[in-house]
């Protein structure tokens, strides 16, 4: 806008913006030598951060030596329950076989004692039917004989 004021004054204004332009492009080049001073250290100060730097790596690998010590740990642990749960579910599996089997036999046996009651109830009954037959005496047996010899004798 103001170069047009300069040119409506009949004036060249290019002299001023060959100025507005090396003024632009010294400060752009001083601000980007700025940005790198503030990024390069001082020695002393690299050497600082570097010595810094290496302590935390190794205080970092350090971390990382008693963690793997302790995921090493917990490994063998988690080997040794799975082998205990492993034998215990097959403990388990073969008690529950046993079990299965023991509930068998007892239904079988259940069934064969119901069956041996009853057996008993009958022999039982038939001796009460047996018991409740008026029996003889050795007396009148031998009349019975003696009568049954005389009506074969007739």
């Amino acid at each position: 806008m103001m170069y047009k004021s300069i040119e409506r004054l009949n004036g060249d204004p290019n002299p001023l913006k060959n100025l507005v332009d090396d003024y632009v492009s010294s400060v752009s080049a001083y601000l980007a030598l700025r940005q790198v001073a503030l990024i390069l250290h001082h020695p002393n100060h690299l050497s600082k951060e570097k010595s810094s730097c290496i302590d935390q790596l190794n205080q970092a690998k350090s971390h990382l030596v008693a963690a793997q010590g302790e995921l090493d740990v917990i490994r063998e642990k988690h080997k040794s329950v799975t082998q205990r749960v492993t034998k215990l579910e097959k403990a388990l599996r073969l008690a529950c076989e046993e079990d299965h089997q023991l509930r068998a036999d007892i239904e079988a046996k259940l069934a064969l004692m119901a069956a041996m009651k009853k057996t008993v109830t009958q022999k039982d009954h038939a001796v009460a039917n047996l018991e409740a037959i008026p029996t003889l005496s050795p007396e009148e047996v031998e009349k019975l004989k003696k009568h049954e010899r005389d009506v074969l004798e007739l």
